[in-house]
């Protein structure tokens, strides 16, 4: 079968780059990018100008009946104008209908650039989007339509504002009608400034943006990938369990049915994932971030609005660079761990207002540095099927003056062994908005724990709850 577009051998499809012209290509078929073939939306050197727009849309009459695939050996290249800011923070409380919107920079944007708007409390649904009608100033946005939630612009429960909105766009052609990416085994990829929506379904290669390169490269830097709603379509999948050098940086995605980022499957090779905010996943318990890979960089992301987790951890292996990490207002838990035994650091983790726990997390060799967990429901952390060694430098743990935290540590593994050691911590002392937990320490079924605290402060009114819970020769020993 062949395309509606097929770019061969020694062959170049490129995007005009005149000012002020608006590019469009819809097909009714496969855009297909063969071995040395290049298909070109702007080039680094010369990338769309921001008076322009460059369009390519996948005209399906069922969903993903097209999209784009490059092939092995095939160079795609996508460059919108800069966009200065992409995500920031709302810094000013804002109600339910509020129009005039405070952040933090405006920076590069335009009227009906659309917005995101991460929720602050533990409602996943309370994410939400919006429509820019004037640009006030550097910091002050005026809406089209007034919020439809509130959401807080206070620190340390500041709501993430995300820009979607890039003049280069590649969308199926509908909500229900969505295109699909694939991107092989030795393809070059390079995308930078480029709007992806309604991409995805539930079929093999045709999830969303789908990624194989080996030999090859893919990097995504600067996009958005959003609205992409037909039940399990993703955002960005690792589609082969060999993917390799793929960066994926300083993206925004939100409302996409299934997990924003994943990994389907183990890998022991070369990817990065830095500075990303992932807002909103709707499948029933879906997870935004998925992987069952943990060897490569994961920094400075945030999670937020998930279904159901903000992170699943599924490999039992050691992590790579895990640290900067962010997760909040999600369904169930913010960072989950389904596989044991799980090695190595885990530093500067921010997990808050979930609706379930603030982390789960398995049987491990597991240490953390300067984590802070705060306001989530039934406990800050977790420890389930408990066996292992954890060690926890420079650990807060808080409720918080709306949404209160029964425990801090939570042991639910009845039966389960293990040590923990504890420096620089501090359970419920009160500061700001944040509260003692009901229980700093709670043995929920029975455990053998070796735990010792360091220089560690239990405030809460309940030290250690259902200490009857504890074996014999299990204790806690605080210094």
């Amino acid at each position: 079968d062949y395309g509606a577009v097929e770019v061969g051998k020694r062959g170049t499809l490129s995007y005009g780059t005149s000012a002020s012209t608006n590019y469009y290509l819809k097909t009714s078929g496969i855009l297909e990018v063969w071995g040395d073939g290049t298909f070109n939306i702007g080039t680094a050197g010369t990338p769309i100008p921001s008076t322009s727009t460059a369009v390519l849309e996948f005209d399906s009459s069922a969903n993903v009946e097209f999209g784009m695939v490059v092939e092995a050996g095939g160079t795609f290249t996508a460059q919108g104008a800069s966009k200065a800011t992409v995500n920031t923070l709302l810094n000013t409380d804002e109600a339910a209908t509020s129009t005039v919107i405070g952040v933090a920079s405006t920076s590069g944007w335009a009227a009906s650039d659309e917005l995101a708007f991460a929720s602050t409390t533990r409602t996943a649904s309370e994410c939400e989007k919006k429509t820019i009608l004037t640009v006030d100033s550097g910091t002050q946005v005026t809406l089209t339509a007034g919020l439809t939630n509130a959401h807080s612009g206070t620190s340390p429960t500041q709501a993430e504002v995300v820009n979607l909105t890039r003049n280069v766009k590649i969308r199926g052609v509908s909500a229900s009608l969505q295109g699909y990416i694939n991107f092989l085994t030795t393809s070059t990829v390079d995308c930078d400034y480029v709007e992806f929506t309604q991409l995805g379904s539930a079929t093999s290669n045709k999830r969303g943006i789908d990624c194989t390169t080996t030999t090859g490269s893919c990097s995504l830097q600067y996009c958005s990938l959003h609205d992409s709603t037909v039940a399990s379509s993703m955002g960005f999948n690792f589609a082969a369990n060999n993917t390799n050098n793929v960066t994926f940086s300083n993206n925004v995605t939100y409302n996409i049915a299934n997990s924003h980022f994943s990994f389907p499957n183990p890998t022991t090779n070369t990817w990065t994932a830095d500075s990303n905010v992932f807002i909103r996943s709707t499948d029933s318990g879906s997870t935004i971030v998925n992987l069952n890979d943990i060897g490569g960089t994961f920094t400075n992301n945030t999670m937020v609005g998930a279904a159901g987790s903000g992170i699943t951890i599924g490999e039992n292996a050691a992590l790579g660079t895990f640290s900067g990490n962010t997760m909040h207002s999600n369904n169930t838990t913010g960072w989950t761990t389904t596989l044991a035994p799980l090695s190595g650091t885990i530093s500067s983790t921010t997990v808050w207002r979930n609706n379930s726990l603030g982390m789960s997390i398995l049987g491990s060799e597991l240490t953390f540095s300067t984590l802070t967990l705060f306001g989530n429901n039934l406990g800050s952390i977790n420890f389930g099927a408990f066996a292992g060694r954890y060690v926890f430098n420079d650990l807060t743990s808080n409720g918080d003056s709306t949404f209160s935290t029964a425990d801090g540590f939570r042991f639910t593994a009845n039966g389960g062994s293990g040590e923990i050691y504890v420096y620089n911590g501090n359970f419920g002392t009160v500061s700001g908005i944040k509260t003692a937990h009901t229980n700093d320490i709670n043995f929920v079924t029975t455990e053998f724990v070796r735990m010792v605290l360091h220089n560690t402060i239990l405030a809460s009114g309940t030290e250690v709850a259902s200490q009857t819970n504890m074996t014999p020769n299990a204790f806690i020993g605080s210094q």
